[in-house]
């Protein structure tokens, strides 16, 4: 007994700093701390883990207004410190008054127990045997206090616990062998040393990283918490299951998915050279638990100049909201791996328009900051970006690859695994007029040869069509061909003719189907940029391009081509409208490519809502598009990551950036 008297004495002596700062701190009731955040969030802090009387408190916070929070403290807790010669785990758990003591059976059968003031005066005292049906050790009237609770065992066994009280009844507990285990909290602190008391306290607002950390409040009114929330960029969406082993093994070149007539349709083309002109195109849909639905065919032929094949094929009957997966093979036997894609509900949908993607481009010989790997990292990081936005399709507004002719820059822009499970809407760019197009993309509704080159045999004959996404009607106009005839404005006349046959017969297909009405094309009439003056586009406009928008009441028209944001006010007769109107969208690029200056001239024009361009240092963005009944909403983002970030600085840690937004009602 005289040892173990002399056992706590040392450690009162070796503690007693940290146990009267232990004391000053673990007596705490309420804690009062002031919260400011950023944006309007909801705000948490809870007490620490184990303090059961702990109240914590949650609220939403307004914008850069204060507004405090109360924490009220557990008043009780008992903190290991030291054990001498015990192979098994001592438990206890302290609140309101009570201690538990759970004891090794063999090492404490018969423990003595005592409770010590700090200046070494026992105010408790008692015995527990293993032999005992219960063992209960009680006081009716301890002050308010530090103590050290001491255990003595059998052979030497010891341990000493450090305990705060809250005055009055003290009930010691004590039982062997595990039945406390359950219930029991980990102990404040096992080296010795007395903490100040961590708070957890978290911050989380939608849109925007979550909070999350620790501090030390004291007893009372607490400094003011300044809290700063950052935008989140969507995490990007989990990598695609290892693709199911095929039958025997057939791997698609650029591959990818087209939009439909209409939603209830899916269009799929990719390339092979597995040989003759008799092989031909299947696809296989299956449920999402991989049970085969269908096997659609299609066509396939010589993708000359290539010494290839095309193949096309147009899946249909599509049941709404519905995931499927999907299959292709050249012969009914060899398949591919299965890829996966969700069919839109029948109400709200979002999309995606980008455009610009230029894969392939080859910087200028005195440029050597801009080169053809920037262009493919920032179309994978923008379209990976998209897919975490969870939309149905992609409108595109062209320029895909930078040299037409080059097969192998398509390789690129099908690379990207959102590829080959969100479907496009393609619009051809003047860097993509090639028979190559043709081969790549298998578009709907589009017009037969004749027709067009009955108005001028300069136009291509693919590229221009329309589709049905639920209430919107989308069409699709190749302003990507250049003017070549002797009389440009001519030319351009019978484009714009072309054009009123194609609406036309959209709208007539689709009659009472719709509320919005929808353009892509590729050559923007409506930029600030460096291509807005350009003789084309100028006879474009002059031959009443614009005009036509107004005709069909168009409600949005999007574009591209100039590699700047530009937005309008709804416009009528070129002119800010007072009433209705068309507002015209042009897209920045969405890779690391060819940034124009503005046309500081047109910028100031009145019917400009927003503008936006860093000429080289641009960032590369898109559109994120709402169709929700009678109103569109957008918002058009931008980043700067990778390698651009070694030129123009990591601005904003990559993440996305709100670069305008706009809504549209009926």
């Amino acid at each position: 007994m005289k040892e173990m008297l002399n056992s706590i004495k040392s450690l009162l002596l070796l503690s007693v700093f940290a146990l009267n700062a232990f004391s000053q701190t673990a007596d705490m009731e309420t804690a009062k701390v002031p919260v400011i955040v950023n944006v309007a969030a909801t705000v948490s802090i809870q007490p620490p883990a184990g303090y059961e009387d702990g109240v914590g408190d949650t609220r939403t916070l307004i914008a850069n207004k204060a507004d405090t929070l109360v924490i009220i403290l557990g008043k009780t807790q008992a903190s290991y410190i030291s054990q001498k010669q015990v192979n098994s785990s001592v438990l206890i758990k302290s609140y309101a008054g009570k201690i538990f003591l759970d004891l090794p059976a063999q090492p404490y059968k018969n423990a003595e127990i005592s409770l010590y003031k700090l200046n070494g005066k026992r105010m408790l005292h008692g015995k527990a045997s293993v032999y005992n049906a219960a063992n209960t050790i009680s006081s009716s009237d301890i002050p308010v206090g530090a103590y050290l609770l001491s255990v003595a065992g059998v052979n030497g066994n010891s341990f000493t616990a450090r305990y705060i009280h809250s005055g009055g009844n003290l009930n010691i507990n004590v039982t062997f062998g595990g039945e406390n285990t359950k219930s029991a909290n980990p102990l404040r602190k096992e080296d010795g040393n007395a903490d100040a008391w961590t708070i957890t306290a978290t911050a989380t607002a939608s849109g925007y990283i979550h909070v999350s950390y620790e501090f030390s409040p004291e007893k009372g009114i607490n400094p003011l918490q300044n809290i700063t929330l950052s935008l989140s960029t969507p995490e990007p969406p989990p990598p695609p299951p290892p693709p199911e082993p095929p039958v025997v093994g057939f791997v698609p070149e650029v591959l990818g998915m087209g939009v439909g007539a209409t939603t209830s349709e899916v269009r799929f083309a990719w390339l092979s050279d597995t040989g003759s002109t008799k092989n031909k195109s299947f696809v296989r849909l299956f449920n999402a638990s991989g049970t085969v639905i269908s096997t659609d065919s299609g066509e396939a032929s010589k993708a000359s100049p290539l010494i290839k094949l095309y193949h096309k094929v147009a899946a249909k009957n599509l049941t709404p909201n519905t995931e499927y997966k999907y299959s292709v093979s050249n012969n009914k036997t060899d398949w591919s791996q299965r890829y996966s894609f969700k069919t839109p509900g029948t109400g709200a949908f979002t999309f995606a328009v980008a455009g610009d993607m230029h894969q392939g481009y080859i910087p200028d010989p005195d440029d050597n900051k801009v080169g053809r790997q920037r262009a493919i990292m920032g179309w994978d990081t923008t379209m990976r970006r998209i897919a975490a936005r969870n939309v149905s399709f992609v409108a595109s507004v062209g320029d895909h690859i930078d040299t037409a002719k080059i097969e192998e820059f398509y390789k690129p822009f099908f690379t990207p695994p959102p590829m080959q499970s969100i479907p496009f809407a393609i619009a051809m760019g003047n860097h993509d007029i090639d028979s190559l197009f043709v081969y790549h993309f298998n578009l709907p509704n589009t017009t037969d040869k004749k027709l067009i080159i009955s108005y001028s045999p300069t136009i291509k004959w693919y590229g221009s069509y329309w589709y049905l996404y639920n209430n919107a009607l989308f069409v699709v106009l190749n302003t990507g061909a250049y003017l070549i005839q002797s009389d440009k404005l001519k030319e351009a006349q019978n484009h714009v003719v072309y054009f009123d046959t194609i609406m036309t017969r959209a709208k007539n297909a689709h009659a009472g189907k719709y509320d919005w009405l929808i353009v892509q094309h590729h050559k923007s009439t409506q930029s600030v940029g460096a291509h807005a003056l350009d003789e084309e586009i100028l006879f474009f406009k002059q031959a009443g391009f614009e005009t036509l928008m107004d005709k069909h009441n168009v409600d949005l028209v999007i574009a591209g081509h100039d590699h700047i944001y530009v937005r309008t006010k709804p416009m009528k007769a070129g002119k800010t409208a007072t009433s209705g109107g068309t507002v015209y969208l042009t897209l920045p690029t969405a890779s690391y490519t060819k940034f124009y200056p503005q046309t500081d001239s047109l910028a100031k024009k009145d019917y400009v809502a927003k503008y936006k361009q860093n000429n080289f240092c641009g960032w590369p963005g898109y559109g994120i598009v709402k169709v929700d009944g009678k109103k569109i909403s957008a918002t058009i983002y931008n980043y700067n990551t990778g390698t651009n970030a070694t030129y123009c600085g990591n601005a904003n840690g990559g993440a996305d950036v709100v670069l305008d937004s706009l809504s549209l009602n009926k």
